[in-house]
């Protein structure tokens, strides 16, 4: 089952977070510990660092949550990306409040199912299941834009991919778009 906490479909790439089993997450954390990537001193996560939740090509992304500081951060290559940043107080709660955020998104309509779009409509005929996937493509303001013009509706958004961007040396930073019409009007 794809991207409980999200996918994105666009060209040939698909990125699809899955939550992880705690027995999963415990021992995916393990093998990460012992790791050290070569010239590098340190593991690839720290001990105070968790797995929670992957891309399916876990290559790709982890998600982690820091027990000492409460900081949930998305790992990509050898880089960290904030998802909910550390609080001043002792209470860690970084991964509760980044699940909440979530769940606020998604109840007030910023992410869909992706049922229909093109690319998951060829994965379902190739036989991988989908059910259940979220769209990462926001659909609401502020991070949508929607416009109607001659009966038509456009809403468009664009998404950060962190895993196909280049972020040491000459950077380039690769971002994504989503463009939706509904004909409000028949001709």
């Amino acid at each position: 089952l794809m991207g409980l906490f999200g996918t994105l479909m666009f060209y040939d790439h698909i990125s699809s977070n899955a939550l992880l089993p705690l027995d999963a997450a415990v021992k995916i954390s393990k093998m990460l510990r012992s790791i050290r990537p070569m010239g590098a001193g340190h593991p690839v996560i720290t001990n105070k660092q968790v797995v929670f939740a992957h891309s399916f090509k876990q290559t790709d992304k982890i998600c982690l949550f820091d027990a000492g500081s409460g900081a949930v951060t998305m790992k990509v290559h050898d880089k960290e990306w904030p998802m909910a940043p550390a609080t001043d107080t002792a209470a860690a709660d970084g991964l509760l409040r980044w699940m909440e955020e979530y769940a606020r998104r998604l109840s007030a309509g910023w992410y869909g199912g992706c049922k229909s779009d093109s690319m998951a409509k060829e994965l379902m005929a190739s036989g991988v299941q989908i059910a259940g996937a979220i769209s990462l493509f926001p659909r609401v303001y502020p991070a949508a834009a929607t416009a109607i013009t001659r009966g038509v509706q456009v809403t468009w958004s664009s998404v950060f991919v962190p895993q196909e961007s280049r972020l040491h040396g000459p950077g380039r930073l690769m971002f994504t778009y989503n463009v939706r019409y509904k004909l409000l009007t028949p001709e």
